[in-house]
């Protein structure tokens, strides 16, 4: 146990050795060591822009909306504290719930708490989402695939319903 304790502790001092002398030999190259993990406001708000369309397409039912900022592989992950069950909803099963009127339908306030962008492709965005009835907490997993943001997972907590 003693042994493996010391081999990963000196992995991790071997990773973090070469990562500060990846950032010095940016520095001295005249490049900004905090500009590789930098994201462009233009990038975030492509990011929004997909995510904005995702929820105002969930609350209006619009599935061909849906259609377009959904991954083929999306899915909904839905901790349902009543039933003290998770549920796992693939895109095909989500959707035909939405035009079917059983998720959705309703305005809702968006509230973007988080985004966090890490490759350039990779995207987690934490939101609040207030309605009449009922308060949302989500975690969206974005990728950007053909030069464009699709939402490829909807982690949710409901609240009030």
């Amino acid at each position: 146990m003693k042994k493996k304790f010391i081999s990963s502790y000196l992995m991790f001092i071997a990773i973090l050795v070469a990562a500060c002398s990846f950032a010095q030999g940016r520095s001295e190259k005249g490049l900004s060591s905090i500009a590789l993990f930098e994201t462009s406001s233009d990038v975030k708000k492509e990011i929004e822009k997909t995510l904005k369309k995702y929820v105002r397409a969930g609350d209006k039912n619009d599935i061909k909306a849906l259609e377009k900022v959904t991954h083929e592989n999306f899915r909904v992950v839905l901790n349902d504290t009543k039933e003290m069950t998770i549920k796992i909803i693939n895109r095909a099963t989500y959707l035909d719930l939405v035009g079917k009127k059983v998720f959705g339908g309703m305005p809702r306030n968006i509230d973007i708490q988080l985004l966090d962008v890490f490759g350039d492709t990779n995207a987690l965005v934490k939101t609040k989402l207030t309605s009449d009835k009922a308060i949302f907490y989500n975690y969206y997993s974005l990728l950007k695939n053909d030069d464009k943001w699709w939402v490829v997972q909807d982690l949710l907590f409901v609240e009030g319903i």
